[in-house]
C-alpha cells in the first residue's frame, strides 16, 4: 500500500469519537517531533500535505498519527513510513514544471476545503437563524391566541353581568308595578295619581324611558297650549 492510500485507510478505519489527530514526524522511529494539530473534518489531502511540507520523503521517513476524543484521551495512534531517495536526480526544467503544478494544485486543494468549511459553518449559522425566527413567530403566534381567547372571555362575563343586571332591574320594575298596581286598582283618581308622582319623582324617569307614553304626554301639553 503507497503512502497516500495508506492515509485515506487510517481515516477510514480510525475510531467515530476522534476529535484531534496529532500529527508527529522524525528521521528515528522513537524520536519524532509535533508538527500540527488538526481537527474535525478530516482531510487525507491536509493530512498529506502536512507531512510532505514537514520532509516525510525528502528529510524524514517516519511518521505517527495519534488520535484524541473530545477529553483528550488518546484513542490510538498509527505509524506510517516512507523510504527517503536513495540518490538524488537533477530536477530538470520540467521537474521543476511539475513540481510547481503539484505545490500549486496542493495549494488549492486546501484553499478549497477551507472554502468548504467556511461554506458549512455558514449554511449552519443560517439554518440556526431560521429556526429561531420560525420559533420565535410561533411563540407570538400562541400569545396572540391566548390574548383573543382571554378578551373573548372576558366579553362573555361582561354580557353575562349586564344580561343579569338586566334581568334584575325588569324584575325590580315589574314588581314594582304589580304592587303598585295591587295597591291602587280601582282607587286612582287624578288627583291621587298626581300626588303619588310628586311623592315619587322616580316614576318620571321611568315614564320618559317609555316612547309611546312620552309621545302623548307630549301631544297632550300641546293641545292644552293650543287651546289656551
Amino acid at each position: 500500500m503507497d503512502f497516500y492510500s495508506e492515509i485515506s485507510h487510517i481515516l477510514e478505519t480510525m475510531p467515530e469519537e476522534t476529535t484531534r489527530i496529532a500529527l508527529k514526524i522524525g528521521k528515528k522511529r522513537n524520536q519524532l517531533r509535533h508538527v500540527m494539530n488538526l481537527y474535525a473534518p478530516f482531510r487525507d489531502g491536509i493530512i498529506i500535505d502536512t507531512l510532505e511540507e514537514n520532509g516525510l520523503g525528502t528529510d524524514c521517513q517516519f511518521a505517527r498519527l495519534w488520535f484524541y476524543d473530545d477529553n483528550k484521551q488518546k484513542l490510538q495512534s498509527k505509524s506510517i513510513t516512507q523510504p527517503l531517495d536513495e540518490e538524488e536526480k537533477p530536477i530538470s526544467e520540467l521537474g521543476h514544471m511539475v513540481d510547481g503544478i503539484l505545490a500549486t494544485m496542493a495549494e488549492m486543494r486546501r484553499f478549497i476545503t477551507v472554502q468548504n468549511e467556511s461554506i458549512g459553518t455558514l449554511v449552519n449559522r443560517h439554518a440556526d437563524m431560521m429556526t429561531n425566527l420560525f420559533d420565535s413567530k410561533e411563540e407570538i403566534m400562541v400569545e396572540r391566541a391566548a390574548a383573543i381567547g382571554l378578551d373573548m372571555e372576558l366579553q362573555a362575563v361582561k354580557e353575562e353581568v349586564e344580561t343579569s343586571y338586566k334581568t334584575q332591574a325588569i324584575k325590580a320594575v315589574s314588581s314594582a308595578a304589580q304592587s303598585f298596581a295591587e295597591n291602587y286598582q280601582g282607587q286612582v283618581s287624578p288627583d291621587k295619581l298626581v300626588s303619588i308622582i310628586k311623592s315619587n319623582p322616580d316614576y318620571i324617569d321611568h315614564a320618559l324611558n317609555d316612547e309611546e307614553l312620552t309621545n302623548l304626554i307630549a301631544q297632550k301639553i300641546a293641545e292644552k297650549a293650543l287651546s289656551q
